[in-house]
């Protein structure tokens, strides 16, 4: 099995070439995602946290 940092590793790499193909693309995931986990009837902490809790329970 991997080891956390040889996962991060891998997934710098793919968001670098995923950049140099579809910039527009990852900027506006980005902007999505910023716009999810920003603070509203939910924290942004609590929403990390669930957003941890579904990624244990879905291995």
């Amino acid at each position: 099995m991997e080891s956390q940092l040889e996962l991060q590793d891998e997934i710098m790499r793919c968001r670098d070439k995923f950049q140099e193909e579809m910039p527009d693309v990852l900027a506006a995931h980005v902007t999505f995602r910023d716009e999810v986990y920003k603070d509203g009837a939910l924290s942004h902490k609590v929403k990390r946290l669930i957003a941890l809790g579904i990624a244990l329970r879905c291995g």
